[in-house]
Formats: structure tokens, sequence, C-alpha cells
């Protein structure tokens, strides 16, 4: 092989060599490039969703930390208990009503055909300072045993009224929420300042 062909075919070989070099340089620049792009187009989608995802449950913080004051609302209501009209809207007042004097609200449903008058007493037994009365029996009850506890302040929801026993007409519930939240607001207001 003459010398100027040995030279050729070296400067030929360094060249292709130098072909590969670049080409798997190359090659590793632009998989590197690929590798960049998905790791940015996965922390954008990974982002993206964090953000639309909905916030984890957890209790309320309002509620868990709230200090209720020396006083208690309570709702005598039928074994449905606060499911259904009217007692939800009363409900829902009553829990605005809480919210307003930081008053405790609670309720005790008259299970089965039971007379609601032991559950009256029950409820004054837990030493509650306004009982609220949803239903024929419950109404019934308050009518039955109000002049045995005067110390108690009663509210019927579609009842009669009489001695220390104020009621509230039915009403759509948007309006009797209203209705149960202002009264109640005023008379837990009075009973904290007695």
């Amino acid at each position: 092989m003459p010398l100027h062909s040995a030279v050729k075919s070296s400067r030929l070989l360094c060249l292709t060599s130098h072909t590969v070099m670049v080409a798997v340089r190359l090659r590793m620049a632009v998989g590197v490039v690929v590798a960049l792009a998905t790791a940015s187009g996965l922390a954008v989608l990974s982002l993206a969703i964090w953000h639309h995802a909905p916030p984890p449950r957890t209790a309320d913080p309002v509620a868990a930390t709230r200090r209720y004051l020396a006083a208690d609302a309570c709702l005598l209501t039928g074994g449905q208990g606060v499911d259904g009209q009217p007692q939800a809207a009363v409900w829902a007042g009553m829990r605005e009503a809480s919210l307003a004097t930081r008053a405790q609200a609670q309720y005790l449903p008259v299970q089965g055909t039971a007379a609601a008058l032991p559950y009256l007493a029950s409820l004054v037994q837990r030493r509650c300072d306004v009982i609220l009365a949803v239903g024929r029996r419950q109404d019934a009850a308050v009518t039955a045993g109000a002049a045995r506890y005067p110390g108690v302040r009663f509210i019927t929801i579609g009842g009669r009224p009489g001695p220390h026993v104020t009621n509230i007409a039915l009403a759509p519930a948007g309006q009797l929420r209203v209705a149960v939240s202002t009264l109640l607001t005023a008379t837990l207001r009075q009973v904290m300042a007695d």
C-alpha cells in the first residue's frame, strides 16, 4: 500500500472515528434534552395536579376550637332528628345563633311513639337555657311542662304560645331559619345578661 493511500486511509479512519464521536455526543445531548424536557413536563403536570387537587378533609377547626359560653340551646325533635323540614331549617337557625352568641346548640330526637314529656325533662336536667320544640308531640310536651320549669325559656315552631313560651309560625325554610336565628340570638343574649 502506498504511503499516500495509507495516510488517506488513516485520515479517513480518523474522520470516521471523529464522526462517530460527534454522533455519540450528539445522541447523548439529544438524550439529555429529551430527559430534561420529560422531567420539566412531569414537574409542570405535578404542579398542575397539586394546584387543582381538593384540599384534604379535616375537622372544622373553628368548631373544634370554639369556646362555648355558659348557655345552651336545645332542640326537641321527632325521631328523624334534624333531617327534613322544618327541623333542618330550625337547626340551621340554631347553629347561626350559636355562632353569634357562642352558646352551645344540641338536639334530642323523641324515639318511636313515646311521649315527649320525659325527653323534655331530660333537656331541662341537661341545663338547657332555651328549649325549642318542633312537632306536635314536642309542642304538646312544652305546653304541658313549661309551667314546671320557670327558669327555662321555650320556643315552639308552629305551636302555641304560653307562659314563657314563644311561638314562631311555620314558614318556608329560609324564612324560618332567619326567624329562629334572630329570636334565639336575642333570647340567648338575654339569658347571658341575667
